[in-house]
């Protein structure tokens, strides 16, 4: 007896029962019908797991109606498959589906009854469900001479003591069909795995013994057989190792510098992984249509894939046909600007022409507009709501390759790409308009596919940022009350640099992340060749300082920054729907002999949606530094950045969720000049929690975070720790999960 016959018996006797069940249900009541609920009565072994469970639930085929208040005032409708007011129909629906499917997960004698029951705000659909006792695999016989293969060659998916599950057997069916079709047997797939269930002196214990045998080929049922094969030769017969034959791209032989299908000839031998007379293998389909779909202006991609013979042999022939997107589009978008230090929202526009040159990449013309908040630097003033704007203006083009190189020598695996930036930004602050204009070139390529691990390597990054439009009172402050240090984070500068990111997924049991590294040097080779070239009284060096200058007041800066990023989550299969993150930030930055302190753009910020949630962006740090010291540091900007933020994230619906949290940290400044309470100290880390509200739109997420303060380093000593004084707090509005 086959396991589809011994499963399919079963449910349609339970069904007859279910059906006899739901019928003999007489008085339905009158209340509206509110809720379902599954009872697991007795039963041997182990029960259905928390999450098989829940997913039986929500596959009930109807369900009763849920419409929340604001629907309601909306006049929402009711959605199909909901009803208003139990039904008979209903209830012998809901107990047939469940009991079909407890039966396919191996449960052969399970049985559900079903009765409604009143409650003060309406009727509820009761399901009690008798489990009994689950039937499994007592043995298994393969049979896999069809394949050419022993079974010693394979690994088996199946094994003894499982459940006689449906799913299980499904899966079985694919990975042992993937596998054959991975030694080349082209003509096997997963419905030509055959089981048989053999119950016969085995449902006292309730076991199975399966046979699992693979099909073999039918040759002379393939329309591209030779027919001028003699019969008995084309019988049935193990399955075939099948090579490719003729690979052909949009019907052309790959042959001659010539575009096809719009691509640049080299672009296809780079991402065709498939060779003539190469035994066949799905991978390498499944490389050159990933591949084609990494390029941005391909929309589709399609293989006609064919079988001959000759002789004996069987072969695949293959084009390769995509379908490129229109040359040009043009793009709006509602964004909102959330960096470290700037928020609010931005409107933007962007013209785009895919496949330039061939290359099957895509160059962006960008411009946006932003009316953002942000806190002034000169005054203690937190009137800061929407009180700045800023403009951008950017060329964005990408190519597949490595800039000079030719890519004939690279590797599709690495899925190599070169990037050229080129942008103008305009930002108004309340106090100064800062300009800058900015270049870059960067390469990055895949060091590890299985972890999809990238490394970036940006060879040049060339920008140039000018204050214009200071305020009196900003200029006072800079002259009368900041210091050197803080007065250097507002100069003209010109930045030549160089920088490395590396950036890999993880996974250690039930938790996954993100690790990064990122790195970024300037002026140094600048600097030295300026120190030779020029002479000590030349106009190219800063008298003070010794920076090479560009312009007057315009000097080279040198710095180095580095970042580390270590991100996990792990899901939790509880009804609840609960899970966990946590995320670690670590920065540093230094100067060279040239540059006193770091610019604004390149400094870490204390605070903020996505940092230590229970203070407002800069208004956290550096160290121990409380808003009244400010002349002597930047409140809020530092060379030196430790976050640690653990969240519990609680899934209350498709839509709604809420957040426990909470975030340690601060940032620092180093050097001698720098004031003690500036300097890194385990006293100066600042702690909060809070709980935050998120609300899923899927194409983008809107949270709601509110923090305490338990430990302000800002405080005098004494005053520090909740409980010593009234804690304060923040309250954000994000988009986006913060990590």
């Amino acid at each position: 007896m086959s396991w589809r016959w011994a499963l399919w018996m079963a449910m349609v006797a339970a069904s007859y029962a279910v059906g006899q069940t739901a019928c003999a249900q007489e008085d339905l009541p009158s209340l509206p019908w509110v809720q379902t609920n599954l009872h697991r009565g007795s039963y041997e072994g182990d029960p259905p797991s928390r999450e098989l469970w829940d997913e039986w639930e929500d596959m009930l085929p109807v369900k009763p109606l849920k419409l929340s208040l604001r629907e309601k005032l909306l006049g929402k409708k009711p959605a199909q498959g909901t009803n208003r007011l139990p039904t008979a129909q209903a209830q012998f629906k809901n107990a047939r589906a469940l009991q079909n499917r407890l039966h396919l997960a191996g449960w052969l004698e399970a049985d559900v009854q079903s009765s409604w029951k009143e409650m003060k705000r309406g009727a509820a659909l009761e399901l009690h469900v008798i489990l009994g006792r689950r039937w499994h695999v007592a043995g298994i016989t393969w049979d896999l001479k069809a394949t050419g293969l022993g079974a010693s060659e394979l690994q088996l998916p199946l094994q003894k003591g499982l459940p006689f599950a449906q799913d299980l057997l499904r899966d079985a069916q694919d990975l042992l069909a993937s596998q054959i079709q991975r030694s080349g047997r082209a003509t096997f797939h997963s419905g030509l795995v055959a089981f048989k269930a053999d119950t016969l002196g085995r449902s006292d214990r309730h076991e199975v013994w399966l046979t699992v045998e693979a099909l073999p080929w039918h040759a002379e049922a393939a329309e591209w057989h030779d027919p001028s094969l003699p019969n008995d030769s084309m019988g049935n017969r193990p399955h075939p190792k099948v090579e490719f034959g003729h690979i052909t791209w949009e019907g052309q032989a790959p042959s001659g510098p010539d575009a096809i299908g719009r691509l640049r000839a080299d672009v296809w031998r780079h991402l065709v992984d498939l060779k003539p007379q190469k035994i066949y293998s799905p991978e390498a389909l499944s490389k050159t249509i990933q591949g084609f779909q990494s390029l941005s202006s391909v929309a589709q991609v399609q293989m006609e894939k064919t079988f001959r013979m000759e002789g004996e042999e069987v072969l695949m022939d293959v084009d390769v046909q995509i379908q490129q997107r229109p040359s040009h589009d043009v793009g709006f978008e509602l964004d909102l600007v959330r960096n470290d230090a700037r928020y609010g929202p931005k409107l933007g526009t962007s013209v785009v022409h895919f496949n330039p040159r061939g290359w099957g990449a895509k160059n962006t013309l960008e411009f946006g507009f932003g009316y953002v908040a942000v806190a002034p630097f000169a005054t203690l003033s937190r009137d800061n709501f929407l009180n700045s704007g800023e403009w951008h203006l950017r060329w964005h083009k990408e190519r597949l390759g490595i800039w000079p190189l030719s890519l004939d020598g690279m590797r599709p695996s690495t899925k190599p790409k070169s990037e050229w930036d080129l942008g103008w930004d305009r930002e108004v602050w309340p106090e100064f308009t800062r300009s800058q204009f900015h270049g870059s070139y960067e390469v990055v390529w895949t060091e590890n596919p299985s972890r999809n691990s990238q490394v970036g390597l940006r060879l040049a990054d060339l920008s140039f940022v000018n204050l214009t439009n200071r305020d009196s009172l900003f200029v006072q402050w800079l002259n009368n009350d900041a210091n050197d240090l803080v007065k250097a984070r507002f100069n003209n500068h010109l930045t030549l640099a160089s920088g490395g990111s590396w950036e890999t997924g993880w996974q250690a049991g039930s938790w996954s992340g993100q690790a990064v590294l990122q790195s970024m040097w300037a002026g140094w080779l600048s600097q030295a060749l300026a120190s030779r070239l020029a002479s000590d009284d030349s106009e190219w060096l800063d008298p003070e300082s010794g920076a090479w200058v560009l312009a007057k007041g315009v000097p080279s800066i040198q710095f180095q920054r580095h970042q580390g990023v270590f991100q996990g989550r792990q899901q939790s299969d509880k009804r609840a729907a609960w899970s966990k993150a946590f995320n670690v930030k670590v920065g540093w930055a230094g100067t060279g002999a040239n540059t006193p302190a770091l610019p604004l753009e390149h400094s870490f910020f204390g605070g903020g949606a996505n940092g230590i949630r229970g203070w407002r962006i800069r208004t956290l740090g550096p160290g121990n530094l409380a808003s009244n010291e400010e002349t002597s540091a930047v409140v809020g900007i530092g060379d030196v950045r430790l976050d640690v933020n653990v969240e519990s994230r609680l899934k209350l619906g498709p839509t709604w969720g809420l957040a426990l949290f909470t975030d340690a940290g601060n940032v620092w400044l180093h050097g001698e000049e720098v004031p003690e309470e500036a300097q890194f100290a385990l006293g100066s880390m600042a702690w909060s929690a809070g709980m935050g509200v998120r609300y899923d739109l899927s194409f983008f997420l809107i949270r709601v975070d509110a923090a305490l303060r338990i430990h302000d380093p800002g405080r005098p000593v004494g005053n520090r720790w909740a409980g010593q004084v009234l804690p304060k707090g923040a309250v954000h509005l994000g988009l986006g999960l913060p990590f």
